[in-house]
Order: C-alpha cells, then sequence, then structure tokens
C-alpha cells in the first residue's frame, strides 16, 4: 500500500525524509497551494537529493479551491456576528460575483459555517453560523456544490503544470475534477507527457458523474475533508462507501485523503476511532493513503508512520 506524506517545503529535513523512506512512506506530496511557482523546481531538487531518490513525488494542484488571502490576523467569530470580506480576501478575484445571498460558505473542513447576507460591489456581507476563527489561505465552500462559472483550472495550475512537465515529478494530482470532460481536458495537456494523473473526487458535482468520471480515470483520490464540505457530514459515510464500492466495481484504484490520523497532529497516539477506520479502510482493498497535516505541520510524523508499519 501507498503511503504519501506530505512535508513542510520550508524546512526539508533529511534524517526525517530517510527515516520516513524507512517506515515504508513510498510517496512525498507537494502541496501546490501553499508553493510559490517561482521555488518549485528548488523543492522538487531538494525532495530527489535528500530523500536519495526514494520516493516518487506528486505535485497536488492547487485546482479552483477558492481560499482566503491576506487576512494577516484570523478573524475570531461568533455566531450572529456579522462581517465583510473583500475582492482581495479571495484567491480568485470574481468569487464575490457568483455569491448569492442566503448562499452558506463553509471553512477549516466544514467547522465554520457563514451565510451571505449581502454581496456589494467590492465586499460580501456574512453572518457568522458557528463560533471559531477564519484563517488566511484556507479553503472556503460553498454548501451545495461550486457557484456556476468557476474555471476548471485557474492560472497557477497552468504554470504549476508547465514546470511540472520539465522536472522531475511523477504523479499529478488533480483537484476539484467535476465531470470526465475535466479528464479529456487534463489528457489533452499531459499528452505526450510522463505525468501520471491521480483524480480527486472532492466535490459534489464528481458524486453525481462518478461512473463516468471512472470510466476514464485510472485512480482517485478520495479528499473527504473538502467533500465533507460540500455534501454535509451527515451525508458524507454513505457516499463515501458509495465511492468505494464504485471503484471496486470499475476496477479502479482509490487513495483516501484527510484526518486519518488527526490526533496525531498534537499527541504520539491515535484515537481508538481512527485505529478502527484506518483497519477498515486497508481491509476494504485501497491502493494508499495521504497523510496532511499530520506530517507536514504535526508534532509526531515519525511516530504516525511508526503505528501505520506496526498496524499493517
Amino acid at each position: 500500500m501507498d503511503i504519501i506524506v506530505s512535508i513542510n517545503t520550508q524546512k526539508i529535513d533529511q534524517a526525517e525524509l530517510l527515516r520516513m523512506a524507512d517506515l515504508g512512506a513510498t510517496i512525498v506530496r507537494l502541496n501546490g497551494a501553499h508553493l510559490e511557482t517561482e521555488v518549485l523546481p528548488s523543492v522538487v531538487a531538494a525532495v530527489r537529493e535528500k530523500g536519495r531518490k526514494r520516493f516518487r513525488i506528486m505535485l497536488d494542484l492547487p485546482g479552483n479551491k477558492i481560499r482566503t488571502r491576506h487576512i494577516r490576523v484570523p478573524i475570531a467569530l461568533q455566531i450572529g456576528q456579522t462581517f465583510q470580506l473583500y475582492h482581495q480576501n479571495f484567491s480568485y478575484p470574481g468569487f464575490l460575483e457568483l455569491l448569492k445571498e442566503r448562499d452558506v460558505l463553509t471553512s477549516q473542513d466544514g467547522r465554520l459555517h457563514m451565510r451571505v447576507e449581502q454581496v456589494g460591489k467590492d465586499c460580501v456581507t456574512l453572518q457568522a453560523l458557528s463560533h471559531g476563527h477564519l484563517d488566511n489561505n484556507r479553503g472556503i465552500h460553498r454548501k451545495g456544490g461550486s457557484p456556476n462559472g468557476l474555471p476548471f483550472l485557474l492560472e497557477k495550475d497552468h504554470e504549476l503544470i508547465r514546470l511540472a512537465k520539465g522536472l522531475p515529478i511523477d504523479i499529478l494530482a488533480i483537484s476539484y475534477v467535476r465531470s470526465p470532460d475535466d479528464i479529456g481536458r487534463i489528457e489533452k495537456i499531459l499528452e505526450g507527457c510522463r505525468l501520471t494523473p491521480i483524480y480527486k473526487i472532492e466535490t459534489r458535482e464528481a458524486i453525481d458523474q462518478l461512473d463516468a468520471i471512472l470510466d476514464r480515470a485510472q485512480q482517485v483520490l478520495i479528499d473527504r475533508g473538502d467533500l465533507s464540505s460540500e455534501i454535509g457530514l451527515v451525508q458524507f459515510p454513505a457516499v463515501f462507501n458509495r465511492i468505494l464500492e464504485r471503484c471496486r466495481t470499475h476496477g479502479k484504484g482509490v487513495y483516501v485523503a484527510t484526518q486519518l490520523f488527526a490526533s496525531m497532529i498534537e499527541h504520539n497516539r491515535p484515537f481508538i476511532s481512527e485505529v478502527m477506520e484506518f483497519d477498515r479502510l486497508v481491509k476494504a482493498g485501497i491502493q494508499g493513503i495521504q497523510l496532511s497535516d499530520e506530517t507536514a505541520i504535526g508534532h509526531y510524523p515519525i511516530e504516525v508512520l511508526e503505528f501505520i508499519r506496526e498496524a499493517l
């Protein structure tokens, strides 16, 4: 089984990287959402050198996920509080034009909910529906599905793909796939290229066209955080199990990401519920897992991998 580890590209530690390889990590994930395009070549070179070519490298495209921008201090929210965000606070400049009153936006893997009260020319007024903090560079989802008019690939995606074609990158994770037409666009872009695509299932539209997507995709990755933000937590277990079943039926490889061992970001042992879920996924025959915050910013990246090796 493949184990994908996300890393902090600001501080690539050779000893830690090699220890991860010893413990079974097979793929290093570079999160394009947190990488400036100009540093990608040097980061890839550092992973190759410090990892002694023991890993495949996966570049995870940011996709058309809307993220918060230029929030210097986290915005503390209380239920019922109204606040404003401006064009410059979103990664896609045209996002405000796609919103309408009563839309519900979510962030922080669905833990933070906000309702659109008014859309102006330069700003949107939101009402907090939950307590929490709205941080910088956090994903923003429209509950019920993406707003119409959002392009499949944004400018940064195109630039990262162009760079990746000339670098020793093995895998390209394609974010926010919504239809088989999106897969066709990627196939055309990657024609004659050595990059292997993994298509991420994380939108309501992808669920609606799941069989058609699986007819074309060789392997997919289920991002449980973004998908649950779009469809809601109550519906998520049934949808997730359906995806696993359809992947088996189509004979396609499936990876699972997001909060597999979230407790180990802060603690050196997992919760019992996480252990049982991991055991279930292994028995379901998944192709691999992706560790995100557990290894990128967590305090116990080695302990996570030690536990996984023991559990397998």
